[in-house]
Protein backbone atom coordinates (compact mmCIF):
# COMPACT_ATOMS: atom_id res chain seq x y z
CA UNK A 1 0.00 0.00 0.00
CA UNK A 2 0.89 3.22 -0.83
CA UNK A 3 0.97 6.59 1.33
CA UNK A 4 0.29 9.58 0.18
CA UNK A 5 3.25 11.80 -0.26
CA UNK A 6 3.16 14.94 2.56
CA UNK A 7 1.52 17.89 1.94
CA UNK A 8 1.70 21.08 3.86
CA UNK A 9 -2.20 20.74 4.39
CA UNK A 10 -2.92 18.35 7.16
CA UNK A 11 -6.78 17.68 6.21
CA UNK A 12 -5.68 16.94 3.04
CA UNK A 13 -3.09 14.26 4.59
CA UNK A 14 -5.84 12.80 6.63
CA UNK A 15 -8.04 12.06 3.96
CA UNK A 16 -5.67 10.94 1.70
CA UNK A 17 -4.44 8.37 4.44
CA UNK A 18 -7.96 7.49 5.21
CA UNK A 19 -8.94 6.75 1.54
CA UNK A 20 -6.18 4.25 1.90
CA UNK A 21 -8.03 2.72 4.36
CA UNK A 22 -11.70 1.60 3.05
CA UNK A 23 -13.14 -0.83 5.11
CA UNK A 24 -12.13 1.16 8.33
CA UNK A 25 -12.17 5.17 7.34
CA UNK A 26 -16.00 4.59 8.68
CA UNK A 27 -14.80 4.01 12.11
CA UNK A 28 -11.40 6.17 12.09
CA UNK A 29 -13.71 9.36 10.90
CA UNK A 30 -16.25 8.24 13.78
CA UNK A 31 -13.48 8.10 16.41
CA UNK A 32 -11.90 11.53 15.44
CA UNK A 33 -15.41 12.95 15.69
CA UNK A 34 -16.12 12.19 18.94
CA UNK A 35 -12.75 13.30 20.25
CA UNK A 36 -12.97 16.66 18.72
CA UNK A 37 -16.31 16.59 20.62
CA UNK A 38 -15.04 15.68 23.89
CA UNK A 39 -11.88 17.97 23.30
CA UNK A 40 -14.35 21.11 22.62
CA UNK A 41 -12.83 21.97 19.83
CA UNK A 42 -16.32 22.07 17.96
CA UNK A 43 -19.60 20.91 19.51
CA UNK A 44 -21.80 18.50 17.67
CA UNK A 45 -24.57 20.54 16.69
CA UNK A 46 -21.97 22.98 15.48
CA UNK A 47 -20.23 20.31 13.21
CA UNK A 48 -23.76 18.87 12.14
CA UNK A 49 -24.77 22.15 10.90
CA UNK A 50 -21.35 23.08 9.45
CA UNK A 51 -21.58 19.66 7.58
CA UNK A 52 -24.95 20.17 6.32
CA UNK A 53 -24.53 23.77 4.59
CA UNK A 54 -21.33 22.27 3.39
CA UNK A 55 -23.25 19.32 1.61
CA UNK A 56 -25.92 21.60 0.17
CA UNK A 57 -22.93 23.95 -1.17
CA UNK A 58 -20.74 21.23 -2.89
CA UNK A 59 -23.86 20.70 -5.50
CA UNK A 60 -24.23 23.98 -6.28
CA UNK A 61 -19.93 24.39 -6.48
CA UNK A 62 -19.81 21.61 -8.98
CA UNK A 63 -22.80 23.16 -11.10
CA UNK A 64 -20.97 26.51 -11.43
CA UNK A 65 -17.69 24.63 -12.53
CA UNK A 66 -19.30 22.68 -14.83
CA UNK A 67 -21.11 25.39 -16.35
CA UNK A 68 -17.75 27.87 -16.52
CA UNK A 69 -15.79 24.24 -18.56
CA UNK A 70 -18.32 24.15 -20.91
CA UNK A 71 -18.83 28.12 -21.68
CA UNK A 72 -14.80 27.65 -22.06
CA UNK A 73 -14.97 24.80 -24.09
CA UNK A 74 -17.73 25.37 -26.26
CA UNK A 75 -19.88 22.29 -25.08
CA UNK A 76 -23.03 21.72 -23.53
CA UNK A 77 -22.46 21.09 -19.99
CA UNK A 78 -23.73 17.90 -20.24
CA UNK A 79 -21.07 16.58 -22.57
CA UNK A 80 -18.38 18.12 -19.87
CA UNK A 81 -20.59 16.22 -17.33
CA UNK A 82 -19.94 12.92 -19.36
CA UNK A 83 -16.61 13.14 -19.26
CA UNK A 84 -15.91 13.13 -15.16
Amino acid sequence: MTLPLPSSDNVLNIYLTLSQYPILGHRIRSRMRKELFKRGIISQEDFETEARQKAIASPKDCKIHLAKRARMSGRGACHVFALH
